[in-house]
């Protein structure tokens, strides 16, 4: 089998393989397949100057429909069905950009049009990968060749990867001059998925495998694109926060989720008997993944139980603390334990705790001074920490908080959850979570049965509090509430006092100072006309 090494002479140089004609088992051809691929996409990497051109699909090309030949495909019917309007593929192929070379044509589902094959490439090269991040930098986890080749044996799983491709291509908001055509092309595979969906659940009895478990699981998430109209808006460019681009949570975060589906997850996770039942390698920790952020977006509990690694960043030694991040990592928090959160709360002050040791860790990261901890270190146990936040049980109550640790309680838990969006796990303004988190911290602040927010909270704490809300709540109908109780702060603080004040909590310089001070000069403009208005009514 020739192949182009690098060209050290004008003459070419080959590779041979020696071919046994002995019978190989299933695993051994799958590896062999692997080897292939290896070395295809090596060649393809070391000819990066080669311009490979590809003319317009013919157009009786890409109207047939899809034939997947896997064994189970055969019997499903499914290849009867067609593409539809496949007339402007040239348009898709224009718009990618991207050419798929595979030289030794070893596409486990041969017969698709090449623009879906880019678009399948796409995603696994700028989303799907970033799920299960790699220890070195640049390297895709062997966990996601699995979920892939998963593919070869389920029908289902090729048309949920095919529909979430083009999702994730829509969410990235490249192809908008073909969007209509890559919306029917997504419903069309989606309906697909779902037909195999029910033909196999029928066949395992309501066990369904791991790969039909992945199909449902990508479908849940990538639906039709939202609108993200505001993440477009000059107002909301704020600093943001290194995790916002983290496991692409800004590209998931746009696809709308399906309820029906997410349910349907826990509900054969179950029937499978949990998640130790789970055999796909690293599966367990991307459906806990799915969870997380389906749970952030929706502002909802986790369903399935936690998986991953949960030891302290420092304790484990994956952060070495340096001066700065000891003075953050022994500040941060110290509020909510004078506060009385660790007896009113214990779960939420471990939950805490969490938040202020990757907020240090970040820091340490984003300063890149004296052996910053690794991204993907932070990464990982940021999925912990956001588990944690979420899990913490909201207060149940119809009427107003008299209690008042169930009051401190319940305003800190929503304040955290904004921190989180702020800093911990960013979400796209297109997800709305900041302006539903701010109504509901108001709503929570508004609860309390006896007297004004000031009566029942530390003042503190309660200006903590209103700057999280007040961040939340930018350029919406609730801003003015929270920057009125800003000014109402009799204390008459500097910004440098209020600085080191709120750094008690939690606090990130580099993501929430810079609209913070915005607002608190905001504040200080308000209290001279508060302060006549107090005086008159007295």
């Amino acid at each position: 089998m020739p192949a182009t090494g690098t060209q050290r002479s004008s003459r070419p140089k080959f590779k041979f393989l020696l071919v046994s004609n002995e019978p190989k088992t299933a695993k051994e051809r799958e590896l062999e397949v692997t080897e292939i691929r290896t070395h295809a996409a090596r060649i393809s990497y070391r000819k990066k100057e080669t311009h490979v051109s590809r003319g317009p699909l013919s157009l009786g090309a890409a109207t047939e429909s899809p034939s997947i030949t896997t064994s189970s495909s055969r019997s499903s019917g499914d290849s009867s069905d067609s593409d539809p309007d496949d007339n402007s593929s040239w348009v898709l192929e224009k718009a990618i950009g991207g050419v798929r070379v595979d030289p030794f044509n070893s596409d486990s589902v041969p017969g698709l049009p090449a623009w879906i094959l880019d678009l399948v490439d796409n995603a696994w090269t700028n989303a799907w990968c970033t799920l299960r991040t790699h220890r070195h930098d640049g390297l895709i986890h062997p966990d996601v060749y699995g979920w892939r080749r998963a593919g070869l044996t389920c029908p289902a799983l090729v048309h949920a990867h095919i529909s979430g491709a083009i999702g994730i291509a829509l969410a990235q908001g490249t192809w908008t001059d073909v969007k209509a055509r890559l919306h029917r092309t997504q419903i069309y595979h989606a309906n697909l998925a779902i037909k195999c969906v029910r033909t196999e659940l029928v066949r395992s009895n309501g066990l369904p495998p791991d790969e039909l478990l992945l199909s449902i699981m990508t479908m849940s998430g990538h639906g039709e694109v939202v609108d993200d109209d505001d993440d477009r808006k000059p107002s909301n460019a704020f600093a943001q926060s290194p995790l916002a681009r983290a496991n692409r949570v800004d590209i998931f975060a746009k696809l709308r989720i399906t309820d029906a589906h997410a349910q349907a997850i826990t509900t054969l996770v179950g029937q499978k008997g949990g998640l130790d039942n789970i055999t796909l390698p690293g599966f367990r920790s991307l459906l806990s993944l799915t969870d997380i952020l389906q749970a952030s977006i929706k502002g909802t509990q986790p369903r399935l139980p936690f998986v991953g690694g949960t030891e302290s960043l420092v304790s484990s030694g994956k952060h070495v603390l340096d001066h700065r991040a000891l003075e953050s990592n022994t500040t941060l928090g110290t509020g909510f334990e004078q506060a009385g959160i660790a007896g009113i709360g214990p779960e939420m002050y471990t939950a805490v705790l969490a938040a202020c040791e990757l907020t240090a860790a970040l820091d340490h990261f984003q300063r890149n001074e004296n052996h910053p901890p690794l991204f993907v270190d932070i990464v990982e146990y940021r999925k912990y920490v956001q588990y944690r936040l979420l899990s913490l049980t909201p207060v149940n109550s119809d009427g107003p908080l008299c209690n008042n640790d169930d009051y401190m309680y319940e305003t800190c838990r929503i304040a955290l959850l904004i921190y989180s969006d702020l800093n911990i796990w960013p979400l796209p303004p297109s997800t709305h979570a900041r302006p539903r988190l701010a109504r509901q911290l108001r709503d929570a602040l508004g609860q309390y049965g006896t007297g004004a927010p000031e009566t029942a909270l530390p003042a503190d704490l309660l200006l903590w509090l209103a700057m999280m809300g007040a961040i939340a709540a930018h350029e919406t109908r609730h801003e003015p509430y929270f920057v009125d109780l800003l000014a109402r702060d009799p204390r008459d603080l500097s910004w440098d006092i209020f600085h080191s004040i709120v750094r008690k909590y939690l606090w990130c310089d580099f993501v929430v100072t810079p609209p913070a001070r915005h607002l608190w000069f905001q504040a200080c403009m308000m209290r001279p006309v508060l302060n006549i208005i107090n005086s008159g009514q007295q």
